[in-house]
């Protein structure tokens, strides 16, 4: 499944799981801004990696580079107040200040090549989060 259609996949589960949730217009200032959907109170990204369930850790990206020698690292700013994370069998809707807490004693690290940030472990989030089970993301 390309990543355009795992994203789509991804806010149709959200929509599903948190009816309050509603999908931004593709191509709106909203989406150009990161958002993928919106609440009452606030704005929303939505993240789709199978990688979460395997690993028991959330990665929270703070920096991104394009791939290839010389490139820059670049802040990568969402203009969100909350997360849903989307893997195989869960997803968990956590605020960014949530996060912020979670990942207080955690170390800045390079996730890949082109990705530098955080990994919370997902325990980490059980007592501030909405968790819901859900159906398995990728398809048959």
């Amino acid at each position: 499944m390309d990543t355009m259609a795992l994203g789509r996949r991804g806010v149709i589960i959200a929509q599903a799981l948190w009816p309050d949730l509603m999908p931004v217009a593709d191509g709106s200032q909203a989406d150009r801004e990161g958002v993928d959907m919106l609440s009452l109170y606030s704005n929303v990204q939505v993240k789709t990696d199978r990688r979460v369930a395997e690993s028991g850790n959330i990665e929270i990206e703070v920096f991104e580079r394009s791939p290839g020698p010389g490139q820059r690292w670049r802040a990568t700013l969402a203009k969100v107040e909350e997360y849903v994370f989307i893997t195989n069998g869960f997803a968990v809707r956590v605020s960014v200040d949530e996060l912020a807490v979670a990942s207080r004693n955690q170390p800045l690290r390079k996730v890949s090549e082109t990705s530098m940030g955080f990994l919370i472990p997902i325990e980490a989030l059980n007592h501030a989060t909405k968790l819901q089970h859900h159906y398995i993301l990728a398809e048959p």
